[in-house]
């Protein structure tokens, strides 16, 4: 066995040029180098291979997997959060209370949920959706349509419908007609003192 030890801090290095590779190998009496680290100089990449292929790959954009050197692929970011959504009615309010306002982002996709509990029913003259989310969207990116579900919300025949702008942090609301497809805006109306949306969206941020 190979052991470092010190009564304070302690480690290993490796230094060689600038353009070549540092490695660990890991054999067996099969193949001595069936699973391999190795630290590439020149690219300034991390390299792990398993069974004698490359898994994962770390390099400057991100993670990489499968030996995949794009850029375009590469996995940069991994967070969770809160966010404070706010309905954003023209010339009114609605009142209530945001609960498990959360979201998750794994790269560019972004997952965003909240539940709000009205206080009274919705003012003003329409509702034109929400405000807030944590990330702007792209402007040409996937958007899919939000899931939700509802209580004391809209009219009959008519259920609502949301999704993410584009290039912006805002929901955009309407309502759709059951069976002919017809929209129309939200509004007040459509709300009660006793309503109740939970809802989640799914987008690709800029």
């Amino acid at each position: 066995d190979f052991v470092i030890e010190n009564s304070t801090a302690c480690g290993m290095s490796f230094l060689s040029p600038n353009n070549t590779e540092q490695f660990v190998l890991f054999g067996d009496q099969d193949d001595n180098d069936v699973g391999k680290i190795v630290y590439n100089h020149y690219y300034n990449t991390l390299r792990f291979e398993v069974a004698g292929s490359e898994r994962v790959r770390i390099d400057a954009n991100g993670l990489l997997f499968n030996a995949d050197t794009a850029a375009a692929n590469a996995l940069d970011d991994y967070e969770e959060g809160s966010w404070t959504p706010a309905w954003i009615p023209t010339s009114g309010s609605w009142s209530g209370t945001f609960n498990g306002a959360r979201y998750i982002k794994i790269g560019k996709l972004c997952w965003a949920a909240f539940t709000f509990t009205a206080s009274s029913a919705a003012s003003g003259t329409k509702m034109n959706g929400l405000s807030g989310l944590p990330f702007s969207s792209a402007s040409n990116g996937v958007r899919a349509p939000a899931t939700y579900a509802l209580h004391q919300v809209g009219l009959t025949d008519y259920l609502l419908s949301a999704r993410v702008q584009l290039n912006g942090t805002q929901i955009d609301c309407s309502m759709g007609r059951q069976g002919t497809g017809g929209q129309s805006e939200f509004y007040p109306s459509h709300t009660h003192a006793s309503s109740q949306v939970q809802m989640q969206v799914c987008y690709e941020t800029t």
